[in-house]
């Protein structure tokens, strides 16, 4: 790995500072500057070390698996990066959000309230310590809070379906942590955004916005009835790791 340190040439704040990969993993490292730095990693696994909305950071399609990594600033990764990590070092741990791509993205969180969105691809989300939210998007996603009072925030029927390709909550903690299924509506048939009802681990009545959930092995899987089409099948499905021996109920839900 090439690590490329940037040098600061005066002190208005202000210094436009270019650093350019090797072509090799590097790591881009603008010695956390308060200038606007441009920086382009080319080919190999590149690190990017940003602390401003107006760092410029540039890849190329099919350059490596890059991260950045940000510190002070929310971020959004721009195309042809991958991975996100939110910098968790002392005395710089803000609050921050951090949202992927279109791409299958690590996105990582300090131990601060994050919120962490995946967007769309099958996403890797690890929030940390702190109260945070995280919001998978669209795909198969595998999402860790590690630690806090957190919150799985799902936004559409669509961004977890049915079977294999569920989404997967690894280490959620009854009681502690929630799954918020607020903002989708329960009943299309109805005006208004109309709540879910749990019904624990029966069967589905046929009746529109029911949210059930049974136990297969040591893991939870929640499932959501949208329409109400009296076919009691689920439209939505969201795997909980190693929640079977605990369980759940009603108050693990924003409904």
């Amino acid at each position: 790995m090439a690590i490329i340190n940037g040098t600061i040439f005066n002190d208005d704040g202000n210094t436009f500072l270019p650093l350019l990969g090797t072509g090799l993993a590097d790591d881009m490292n603008a010695n956390w500057s308060l200038g606007n730095d441009l920086m382009m990693g080319f080919a190999g696994n590149d690190i990017y070390r940003i602390n401003s909305i107006l760092d410029d950071i540039r890849e190329i399609a099919g350059q490596g698996t890059d991260t950045v990594i940000t510190r002070n600033v929310s971020t959004t990764l721009k195309t042809n990066f991958e991975n996100l990590t939110l910098d968790n070092t002392a005395g710089f741990l803000t609050a921050l959000n951090g949202t992927g791509n279109s791409a299958a993205n690590v996105i990582t969180g300090n131990n601060n309230a994050n919120i962490l969105n995946g967007l769309s691809g099958n996403d890797t989300i690890s929030a940390g310590g702190g109260n945070d939210t995280i919001i998978g998007g669209a795909g198969k996603d595998t999402m860790t809070d590690g630690g806090g009072s957190d919150t799985y925030d799902f936004n559409a029927v669509s961004e977890s379906v049915v079977g294999v390709n569920r989404d997967i909550c690894t280490d959620f903690t009854h009681n502690v942590d929630d799954i918020d299924l607020s903002t989708i509506d329960a009943d299309l048939g109805a005006a208004g955004n109309q709540a879910f009802t749990f019904i624990g681990n029966v069967a589905f009545t046929g009746t529109a916005g029911e949210v059930r959930f049974f136990t297969s092995g040591a893991d939870i899987i929640i499932q959501v009835e949208l329409h109400n089409d009296g076919n009691q099948t689920a439209d939505m499905e969201i795997q909980l790791n190693g929640a079977a021996a605990v369980g759940i109920n009603a108050s693990d839900f924003i409904l």
